[in-house]
Formats: structure tokens, sequence, C-alpha cells
């Protein structure tokens, strides 16, 4: 598969410390046909989503995660997998836990959440797989990594498309519901802040941030992270040192930097 190869190049050139993870969206039938661990039936316990991401990348494993196996609340509220309305269950369970000041705060925390929020049953399972040996197309790709290798995907996202990164933050939910959902929904990259769970739970280091993006964004994220700032002399991976960096080919458009650059 083409992805496969592609992981490789995008671990290699970003030197990630955790492989980048592909995650699909399973309907009943097409969860019958993978095979991946089960948390529940394979390892007697349940999961949390983030769980199943870390492993992938971490331990290279694909996970695929039922609303049997899964043990977060947000996950089978947000992805339907749990026999109750969402926007009703989570202002209270958020409230509960202390994680919002009061039950008119979470109405609002949630309001902003509920755009992530797939139907009731529309799909039947989570698989998290690493991206170099997945077999089913993705749905959202992850890369966990180290902020200067998030900053280089965001510039090289620029550097092809002129667009900036878009992101929204809640704390809640960074990698398993608005990392999978949001970025599936606008088709659009987005930088992840893994929160509690991710970090507690997952093995998410406190220096790891995370991206996602679509299959669809492969290509431009390849080609940008390798071009972005070559034609200034900048290295990657980032090095701290006093240089002399390249910018003459600035002078015909900026005269009178030239002209500063000369005072030094």
């Amino acid at each position: 598969m083409e992805w496969q190869e592609q992981a490789k190049e995008l671990s290699d050139f970003l030197r990630l410390m955790v492989r980048p993870v592909g995650v699909r969206l399973l309907t009943a039938d097409e969860a019958a046909e993978v095979r991946a661990i089960r948390p529940g039936p394979d390892l007697g316990r349940k999961f949390t989503y983030c769980q199943a991401l870390s492993i992938a990348g971490r331990m290279g494993l694909p996970v695929m995660v039922t609303g049997q196996d899964e043990g977060c609340i947000m996950i089978l509220q947000a992805y339907g997998m749990g026999n109750f309305d969402p926007l009703a269950k989570i202002p209270e369970s958020q409230c509960a836990m202390g994680w919002v000041k009061d039950m008119e705060t979470a109405y609002k925390f949630v309001t902003q959440m509920g755009e992530d929020f797939l139907g009731q049953r529309k799909y039947a399972a989570l698989l998290a797989s690493p991206l170099e040996s997945m077999e089913q197309r993705p749905d959202v790709i992850f890369v966990y990594g180290m902020p200067a290798q998030v900053v280089r995907l965001v510039q090289g996202y620029g550097y092809v498309t002129g667009e900036a990164v878009e992101s929204k933050f809640t704390g809640f939910g960074g990698t398993c519901v608005a990392g999978v959902v949001r970025t599936r929904r606008l088709n659009k990259p987005q930088v992840l802040l893994p929160g509690f769970g991710d970090r507690m739970l997952a093995r998410v280091e406190d220096h790891e941030m995370a991206f996602s993006f679509t299959l669809d964004h492969m290509d431009v994220l390849l080609e940008g992270i390798r071009e972005v700032g070559k034609r200034s002399g900048i290295p990657w991976p980032f090095k701290y040192a006093i240089h002399d960096t390249d910018f003459t080919q600035l002078n015909n458009i900026y005269p009178e930097f030239a002209e500063y650059l000369e005072r030094f």
C-alpha cells in the first residue's frame, strides 16, 4: 500500500520516536474482517482509545476497540457506542468528575464539542494500526512528536498550500475525539494537545504533542517538510548555532535589508 511506504518516509525524515498511526472507523461488517487485538476478548480488560493509539504507535500492534472494549465514557458518547444521548450525559459526567465549574459551564463546554460527536450506532469499532503495516485505508493519520517535529509539519503544510493549520483546544478528547472526528470532518490537518487520559493512561510523554491529517494531505506534507526553509539554508533537524545564514536572495526584494546586514 502506498501509505505504508509514505509512513516510513515520514518517520525517517522527521526522526520520529513513535510510529505514525492510522485510524479507521469501522462498520460491523468491516470490523468482522479485521485482524487486530481486541482488549476484551484477547486481554480480558477494557481499553481507552488513547491507549489503543499509543500501543499502535509505540509497540507496532493493531488494536480494534468496540463499545464492549471501550473503557472511556467520552468515547462511548462521542462515537455513539453507548445507549444514551451524548449531549444529555456528557455535561453531567464532566461536572461530576470536576472538569468544569458547574452544570451551566458544562452545557456551554459540551455544546462546543458537540460538532465532533457522531450519530448513534453509526460505527461499530475503531481501529488503530501502525501506518507502516496498515492494510485498510486510514481515515485519519496521527503523528506523535516533539514540538519541533510538529512545527515542521505545520510549516510544511503552509509551504505547499499557503494555509494556516487551525486547531481548537479544550484539553479533553484532544486525540481520541477531535483528532479523529474533526480532522476527518473538516479534511484539514490539526495540531493536537494530548490530555490527561493520553498522559496518565497511554504513556504519552510530557514533551510530546500530536498532529493529525487525512491521507489526502500526505503528499503535501511530505513535499513541504523536505522543502520548507531549504533556500535559506535552515537545517533539519533544527540546530542552535551562531552562523551566517544566507539571506542574499532577499537583496533584490529588500535593498534596505542588505544595507542593514552590511552594518554587521
